[in-house]
């Protein structure tokens, strides 16, 4: 039973991985029609200049995940890598998950 179950996640592996990362990427197009920022806080400012784009592969994480790409289309962050990030992200999350059933299936 379980290993029907492993196969059919299989099969929409890719199709779990495209929509949520067409979600994601929704949201940071919603980001990028809020208004500009007049001034930034030195905290934000500060966090970007470290982790930078890199932070949209965290995503997926519960809560803080839906605010990550929001905040990168607010900031205007580069859309075609932003994109690639938030989908390397989803694929990351869906992978490790199908991986983690694989092993314990």
């Amino acid at each position: 039973m379980f290993k029907t179950i492993l196969r059919k996640c299989r099969m929409h592996y890719l199709l779990w991985v495209f929509f949520n990362s067409l979600g994601s990427i929704f949201s940071y197009w919603m980001g990028r029609l809020l208004p500009a920022p007049q001034k930034i806080s030195e905290k934000t400012s500060g966090m970007l200049n470290h982790y930078g784009i890199w932070a949209l592969l965290l995503a997926w994480v519960p809560i803080i995940g839906d605010g990550l790409p929001i905040t990168a289309g607010w900031l205007k962050l580069n859309a075609g890598k932003c994109m690639v990030m938030l989908s390397i992200g989803k694929m990351l999350r869906y992978t490790a998950l199908l991986l983690g059933m694989e092993i314990f299936v």
